[in-house]
């Protein structure tokens, strides 16, 4: 007995992308229909009726914590999208918590989770339907469509603050290697939010705990960049005792030569 078993090309093959906006995970699980010599928008894909956003099966949006597009907040969990394209004027964006459905037959508005309003921008054609994560910063980015001579950007915010800052509370609470934790913490505030004030309040609490190269030079940075060079050498000198004591040479070099070019 034979077997019809084949394995051929989609004509619309899978696409799947993956972004850390901050502490958050974003992935989309879509398909990619092409224009093959096609009028899309107006033919294709008709003006003022709901679109899959994609082809086959729904587009899926998964977040691990939530997000928020301009005010509607989506939860984290998995997710449909859909749009609703305009000739004129702007597009409508939804995300839905049915994630079963293929097509628009099934779609209902009432299982919205948010609706976004957002204005169409022309650009040079592009032959397959794409998806993009882009515009990433420390606690936003933007989910954008190209496709034939239209792209859309639908932008959106996380909450990367308020994360980190019950992420290091735990850390705190649950008390395993301290002075690692308060290291972290006190390195994010520093550089990320130039909290230079929290930043010296946690290397302080980590000292308390355990004296480690790493906290004492991270003090000794924050202390330079303050303009306190005469203290900020003396830590980094306890720096890099404490690194050769460790046989963490080569931080004990970088140490040094941080220390050289200071004075």
């Amino acid at each position: 007995m034979s077997s019809t078993a084949q394995d051929l090309p989609m004509p619309s093959p899978t696409g799947n992308l993956e972004q850390t906006v901050g502490l958050t995970q974003v992935k989309i699980e879509y398909s990619r229909p092409s224009a093959k010599g096609r009028k899309i928008f107006g033919e294709l894909v008709a003006y003022d009726e709901v679109w899959r956003f994609g082809a086959n099966a729904c587009t899926k949006l998964t977040t691990n914590t939530t997000l928020n597009f301009s005010g509607q907040l989506v939860e984290a969990g998995t997710y449909s999208l859909f749009a609703t394209p305009s000739e004129k004027g702007m597009w409508i964006i939804a995300i839905n918590k049915d994630i079963e459905q293929s097509g628009t037959g099934s779609y209902d508005t009432k299982k919205n989770v948010a609706s976004i309003k957002i204005t169409p921008q022309a650009i040079n054609f592009t032959e397959t339907f794409t998806l993009d994560i882009a515009n990433v910063t420390f606690n936003s980015a933007s989910i954008e469509m190209r496709w034939e001579n239209v792209s859309i950007s639908v932008p959106f915010t996380v909450e990367t603050e308020k994360i980190a800052e019950q992420n290091i509370a735990d850390a705190i609470k649950k008390g395993e290697e301290l002075e690692k934790v308060y290291y972290k913490a006190a390195a994010y505030l520093y550089r990320s939010l130039n909290d230079e004030r929290k930043a010296m309040q946690l290397i302080e609490q980590g000292l308390a705990v355990k004296e480690t190269y790493s906290l004492h030079f991270l003090k000794a940075q924050i202390l330079h960049d303050k303009g306190d060079n005469k203290e900020a050498i003396a830590s980094a000198e306890t720096a890099h005792k404490l690194a050769l004591e460790a046989d963490a040479k080569g931080y004990a070099d970088y140490i040094k030569s941080t220390m050289d070019s200071w004075k």
